[in-house]
C-alpha cells in the first residue's frame, strides 16, 4: 500500500487523504455495505452521496477532471467484508472513504502497515493551531464589531510558516504540499466558518 499522510475517523466514515501536489488525478475510494454502486451518485435518492459529491466539487476535486472515484459494494455480505478490504486497499488508492463501522474495522485492519510519519503529525498539527489563531483574530473583530486586524492575522501567518519549515525538516517528509496551500486551505476553513456562523 502507498504511503498515506494521515488517516482519520469520523463518525462512521475513514478516510486517508494524502497532502499531494496540485495538478495531479486523485484516486478515491468509496466503500459501502450494502449500497449498489450505481446508486452512488450526485443524482442518489440517499443524500449521503449528493452530499459528498457536491462537497469535493466545492473544494475543487471533480470527477473526470482531477478526480477518479471508484466505488464498491459489499453487497450486504458481511463474510465479504475483509476480501473486499483488501481488494480495495491493494488498488492504492489515494483516499479510501468506507461508510459504516462494520466495513471500518476490516479496513483499519488491512492497512495497520501504513509508516507512521512525524512530518505529516506535525504538519497537521501546525495546521490545526494556524486555524485556531486565525480563527481568533475573526473573533476578536467579530466581538468589537470592527474589520479584522491585520497584524493579528500577520502573526498567525508567520507562526505558521515557521511551523512549517520545522515540520519540513523531519527526515520522513515526502508530502508535495506548500506552505501556500496549506494556509489557503486554512483560509478555506475560516471562510465556510464565517458563512456559517458570522451575521
Amino acid at each position: 500500500m502507498r504511503r498515506r499522510e494521515f488517516v482519520t475517523l469520523i463518525g462512521g466514515a475513514a478516510a486517508a487523504w494524502p497532502l499531494a501536489a496540485f495538478g495531479k488525478t486523485h484516486r478515491l475510494a468509496i466503500v459501502v455495505m450494502s449500497v449498489p454502486v450505481t446508486l452512488m451518485t450526485e443524482t442518489a435518492d440517499d443524500p449521503l452521496f449528493p452530499a459528498l459529491l457536491k462537497e469535493l466539487r466545492r473544494l475543487g476535486y471533480v470527477e473526470g477532471q482531477n478526480l477518479l472515484i471508484e466505488r464498491y459494494s459489499g453487497e450486504g455480505r458481511a463474510s465479504q467484508y475483509p476480501v473486499l478490504a483488501r481488494d480495495v486497499v491493494s488498488r492504492n488508492p489515494d483516499v479510501i472513504i468506507v461508510f459504516t463501522n462494520g466495513l471500518v474495522l476490516d479496513f483499519k485492519t488491512t492497512t495497520t502497515t501504513i509508516p507512521k510519519s512525524k512530518c505529516a503529525s506535525k504538519l497537521f498539527v501546525a495546521a490545526g493551531k494556524h486555524a485556531g489563531a486565525k480563527t481568533k483574530c475573526h473573533a476578536k473583530a467579530l466581538k468589537a464589531g470592527v474589520p479584522v486586524d491585520q497584524t493579528c492575522l500577520a502573526k498567525a501567518e508567520s507562526k505558521f510558516a515557521i511551523a512549517f519549515a520545522r515540520a519540513q525538516a523531519q527526515s520522513d517528509c515526502v508530502t508535495g504540499a506548500t506552505v501556500d496551500q496549506l494556509g489557503s486551505d486554512v483560509d478555506m476553513l475560516i471562510e465556510a466558518l464565517k458563512n456559517h456562523i458570522a451575521p
